[in-house]
């Protein structure tokens, strides 16, 4: 988990990343967040527990987007890789914090969180507080909201998709589209992040061998083509897939073959024991054949 975990905010630290991420998610995909406009902001902020005792909490990923000097926004980004009820009140409390940390500056700026899920079932955990709380409904509207942008990354449309550019794209189609993907204008720019994260994700050991194969490639001087990879990704697969199929078959064949065996071996029992004048109800008994069985022989 830790090592997915590793994996998952090293891709996301780089600027081009956690810019697509944002502008696919928040812009509807149009390049309103740059990433020389982005920055690394700290992730560490500080609380006081109900015992009254400092406590840190460190978000994943955080950077700040400026723009011509001022900045715009506060934006963090959260791996998941389960299921939590209660991830909109950790959101709200690491935004709260962000927000605590501006008091008494002349100009504050907006602070969001993005939770990426990377897991199999489907999201089904609150994503605003008012599906946390438990509100009764005189107070309900006096009761402020708090939500959080949430990208379910195995349940993407292809609409979705296409709104994201290059690697993230890129791992977006293979988790939701699984083997039949074929990215079109697409830039791996981070390929051995891209395949580390995958073989994290899918726990697909074929990841690893596309990496070390790049690794390769790239200390020849040549280009990553990374739809050259996927074809032999899927072709790997295939030849797996059939060689196990091959020894399944095998193993099925011999067992027939022990079955079949068995029945011939006996009937030629029966048959013996028929010849020798035992009585039909004994060989029943000891073979397991039907009366008419051994009557045919």
């Amino acid at each position: 988990m830790k090592e997915k975990d590793i994996t998952e905010k090293k891709l996301l630290s780089y600027n081009d990343v956690f810019a697509d991420v944002i502008n696919g998610t928040i812009f509807e995909g149009r390049e309103i967040v740059k990433s020389e406009e982005l920055t690394d902001a700290n992730p560490v902020t500080q609380f006081k527990d109900d015992k009254n005792t400092h406590r840190e909490q460190i978000r994943d990923v955080a950077k700040l987007w400026d723009k011509k000097g001022v900045i715009f926004s506060f934006i963090g980004i959260e791996n998941q890789t389960s299921l939590d009820r209660d991830m909109i009140l950790r959101v709200i409390s690491y935004d709260g914090a962000t927000y605590k940390n501006q008091i008494g500056n002349e100009h504050i700026y907006p602070v969001f969180t993005i939770v990426i899920y990377w897991g199999k079932n489907e999201w089904k955990a609150p994503t605003t507080l008012k599906e946390r709380i438990e509100c009764p409904e005189e107070i309900v509207d006096i009761v402020s909201d708090y939500k959080f942008k949430l990208i379910d990354m195995a349940r993407l449309s292809d609409e979705e998709i296409d709104k994201f550019r290059d690697d993230f794209k890129f791992i977006a189609g293979i988790l939701s589209k699984k083997r039949d993907y074929r990215p079109h204008n697409v830039d791996v720019k981070h390929p051995e992040e891209v395949l580390d994260l995958l073989d994290a994700v899918l726990g697909d050991d074929r990841f690893k061998q596309m990496k070390r194969e790049i690794v390769r490639i790239k200390t020849e001087g040549r280009e990553v083509d990374m739809c050259e990879f996927l074809d032999e990704l899927e072709k790997r697969g295939m030849e797996k897939g059939i060689e196990q199929g091959m020894e399944k078959g095998i193993e099925q064949g011999i067992e027939q073959g022990m079955e079949k065996g068995e029945e011939q071996a006996t009937f030629r029992i029966a048959k013996k024991f028929k010849d020798s004048k035992v009585d039909i109800e004994i060989i029943v008994k000891a073979t397991g054949l039907t009366r008419e069985q051994i009557e045919e022989l």
